[in-house]
């Protein structure tokens, strides 16, 4: 009698689960979607700049916001995704990046406020809407969930990838990139103005998406355990 064995798949991520890649693909997508939000961002400046700058702009309002909301939803999803594929040691840090991650997806509030101040100055050029719109930037709910979310958006992915690192998936620089990454955006205004921070946020945003591809590919795109053989008579 002849052994009849199975033969293992050639495929290295054959054992992967449909929804662990199309996690990957929302944790790409979703940073590169980010990045083309940053490159059709207005220049930045106080409330009203940005409403003075929105007169005339309402398609690329609307495309940064579209951008922007899918961009932050789908990486933050994508983020989770990794933590949930982290096993063993690392397992409680990929917790808590995300929870951070769901912090940071608090930012969405600010990303619609702000959208929404521009598409309303550019439609209605009315003195009382514009000082109501300026307050409700400076409200004290979006004083409170601003900080809280940039610190989510900074630390979470962050805390994932170092889990990731912990667990032995993902290089050592890996975390640390991504640490200095995404701080370098939010401080971009103030380094160098905001004329220019936006395409530089956009840069760092593309060089966080090449992180992401191996953070991706380490975790997602990795099968736990090896495809079982038949090795029966």
């Amino acid at each position: 009698m002849t052994k009849a064995l199975s033969r293992p798949s050639s495929r290295p991520d054959s054992a992967v689960h449909p929804r662990r890649r199309l996690a990957a693909v929302a944790l790409i997508g979703g940073a590169l979607a980010l990045a083309g939000g940053r490159l059709v961002t207005l220049p930045g400046g106080d409330p009203g700049q940005r409403l003075d700058q929105a007169q005339g702009h309402q398609g690329q309002i609307a495309v940064e916001l579209v951008l922007a909301v899918f961009g932050l939803l789908a990486m933050m999803a994508g983020l989770l995704a990794v933590s949930n594929s982290i096993r063993g040691r690392g397992a409680r840090l990929a917790t808590l990046g995300a929870c951070a991650c769901v912090l940071g997806s608090a930012l969405i509030v600010q990303m619609t406020l702000d959208a929404v101040i521009g598409a309303a100055a550019a439609t209605h050029n009315d003195p009382a809407m514009r000082e109501l719109l300026i307050q409700l930037d400076k409200s004290p709910a979006i004083a409170v969930v601003t900080p809280i979310a940039l610190l989510g958006y900074c630390f979470g992915p962050f805390l994932v990838a170092l889990a990731a690192r912990r667990a032995g998936s993902v290089p050592v620089w890996l975390p640390w990139g991504v640490l200095a990454s995404l701080p370098l955006q939010l401080v971009g205004d103030y380094l160098i103005g905001p004329s220019f921070a936006h395409v530089a946020d956009a840069v760092l945003q593309l060089l966080l998406v090449a992180m992401f591809v191996v953070l991706a590919r380490r975790t997602l795109l990795t099968p736990n355990t090896p495809v079982p053989q038949d090795t029966s008579n």
